[in-house]
C-alpha cells in the first residue's frame, strides 16, 4: 500500500519564500544604506551589511563582536540608549542626527530609521543608518552665520548709527530704528512699503 499526497502547492510556496528571502538579502547586501541588526536585550550587533561595515570602518566579524554603545561617543550614550529603547518598543521609527563613532575614532552624524523584529526567536532592532554629517555641518554653519548677523545688527543698534540694507533692485530690505528716525520715516510706514 502507498499513500500519495499532492505537495505541489506547498512546493510553490516554499520556492516563492526562498526567492523572496534571496531578493531581500540581495537588497540588504547591495544597498547603499548601512544596515545593522542588534539584539534588543543584550544590545550586541548580530548582523551588518557591507555599507554599514564601510560606514563604521569595521569588518562584519568585528562588528559582530561589538555592543551598540561602542558605535557611539560615550558622552552621547544616554540619548542613544533612550532612542534605542523607544525604537525597540515601537514608539518611534526615526532617531535624527545621532552621533556615531568609527573604528578610527572619528565621528559622524546619522539618521537611524529602525524597526523591531524577531530574529531566531529573540527580539531585535534593525537600524538603517544614513550619514547626515554634511547636513549637520551646514545647519551648524547657518546657525553660526545667523548668530553673527544678529550680533552685528545688535551692535549697530547699540551704536546709534543708521544702517540700511538694500536688495539688488535698490529696495530697502532692512533699516534700523536710528536710520528711520534720521530719515523721518515711521517704522510702520516703512514696513508697509
Amino acid at each position: 500500500q502507498a499513500i500519495y499526497q499532492d505537495i505541489t502547492e506547498r512546493k510553490r510556496f516554499e520556492d516563492a519564500l526562498s526567492e523572496s528571502e534571496a531578493e531581500h538579502r540581495a537588497m540588504c547586501e547591495q544597498g547603499a544604506v548601512g544596515v545593522l541588526i542588534a539584539d534588543a536585550e543584550t544590545r550586541r550587533i548580530v548582523f551588518a551589511n557591507p555599507a554599514a561595515c564601510s560606514l563604521f570602518g569595521y569588518s562584519r566579524e568585528e562588528l559582530g563582536r561589538l555592543h551598540v554603545a561602542e558605535l557611539h561617543p560615550a558622552d552621547a550614550w544616554d540619548r542613544v540608549s533612550a532612542e534605542f529603547d523607544a525604537q525597540a518598543r515601537g514608539e518611534q521609527l526615526l532617531a535624527k542626527s545621532l552621533p556615531c563613532r568609527r573604528r578610527d575614532g572619528t565621528h559622524f552624524w546619522a539618521d537611524i530609521a529602525a524597526s523591531a523584529l524577531v530574529l531566531r526567536g529573540r527580539r531585535a532592532l534593525m537600524g538603517f543608518f544614513v550619514d547626515v554629517t554634511a547636513r549637520q555641518r551646514a545647519e551648524a554653519e547657518a546657525q553660526t552665520a545667523c548668530h553673527k548677523s544678529d550680533m552685528i545688527v545688535r551692535g549697530i543698534e547699540a551704536a546709534h548709527q543708521g544702517c540700511l540694507m538694500f536688495a539688488e533692485d535698490l529696495r530697502i530690505v532692512y533699516a534700523n530704528e536710528y536710520a528711520l528716525f534720521k530719515l523721518g520715516i515711521a517704522e510702520a510706514e516703512w514696513r508697509e512699503r
